[in-house]
């Protein structure tokens, strides 16, 4: 909603041939990569209960919350991780060491 198309557009036209020419001379791929944090407290407890009826659900209250990082490349590979400490530059770089990827 608030992209400047003339940047966008030079990126498509300009910059993503020029990384694909570089990553093809290269032998390399190119990765895209994401995270996500999820929470176990968002809408816990909640139910559907008749008219007029207060739904009672025991829950024990522990919270807990996990973090989840994901890439897939040009040549269709796949790399995840999934971690419950913060994300930081150290589990960045944990992620990206090439000897974390199984295959």
């Amino acid at each position: 909603m608030e992209q400047d198309p003339g940047p966008v557009r030079r990126w498509h036209e300009e910059a993503w041939p020029a990384i694909r020419a570089k990553a093809k001379r290269d032998g390399g791929e190119i990765p895209f990569a994401d995270q996500v944090g999820i929470r176990s407290d968002q809408v816990t407890g909640r139910t559907w209960g008749g008219k007029g009826k207060t739904p009672v659900e025991r829950r024990s209250g522990n919270r807990f919350s996990v973090n989840a990082m994901s890439e897939i490349s040009t040549k269709g590979r796949m790399h995840f991780m999934v971690f419950t400490e913060s994300f930081t530059a150290e589990t960045m770089c944990r992620f990206l060491d090439p000897a974390t990827h199984r295959s």
